[in-house]
This record gives C-alpha cells, sequence and structure tokens, in this order.
C-alpha cells in the first residue's frame, strides 16, 4: 500500500511549478498588461484571483512614466488580492524604472 502511494505522489512532487507571470503597467494610458496582452482593470482583478489559487508567481514591471492613478489601483489590486502572501510578488526594475541607458 505504501509503494503505491509513493507511485501516486512522486509525479505531483516532481511537476515543475507554473513560469512567473510577467505583470507590466507602461507609460500612458491606464492599460495595464498580463503576459503581453492589455487587460482591463476587471480583468486584472479576476486574474489575480487565478494566481492565487495557483500560487503563481508575479514579476512586477512598472514603468517610471506610468499614470500614478494607474499604478495606484493597479497595487490596490495586487494588494487586496494577498500579493506576497497567497502569491509571491517580485517587482522587476528596468531601465525606464531606473533611468539607467544603454550604451
Amino acid at each position: 500500500m505504501l509503494t503505491f502511494a509513493l507511485l501516486i505522489l512522486a509525479p505531483m512532487q516532481d511537476a515543475p511549478s507554473p513560469a512567473p507571470v510577467k505583470l507590466v503597467v507602461p507609460a500612458g494610458p491606464c492599460k495595464p498588461m498580463v503576459d503581453g496582452v492589455v487587460v482591463t482593470l476587471d480583468g486584472l482583478r479576476a486574474a489575480t484571483g487565478q494566481w492565487a489559487a495557483a500560487k503563481r508567481e508575479v514579476r512586477f514591471e512598472p514603468d517610471a512614466k506610468a499614470d500614478p492613478a494607474c499604478m495606484q489601483d493597479v497595487l490596490k489590486l495586487l494588494g487586496a488580492a494577498g500579493a506576497g502572501e497567497k502569491f509571491p510578488l517580485a517587482f522587476v526594475e528596468n531601465e525606464a524604472m531606473s533611468g539607467v541607458e544603454g550604451d
């Protein structure tokens, strides 16, 4: 019986974790993007529920020139969904955020 249980659990333990989600808030109008697809704030709210259920990592890449009100809305949605508690959240600094320009 123990061998049977180990055979069932082994594939579950070896399952790779899902790829991180890339959340970008670009400069300009409030059009957040999830994995390159523009979403509404309602769509983002629904997606955060799925991320929490699957415990998917979110890589948050805001643009320094993003609309402050949009950034605030996105951060409120992430906070309400339990970012950092129910699913991991990583802030990714890009060149636009840091002000560093390429050579």
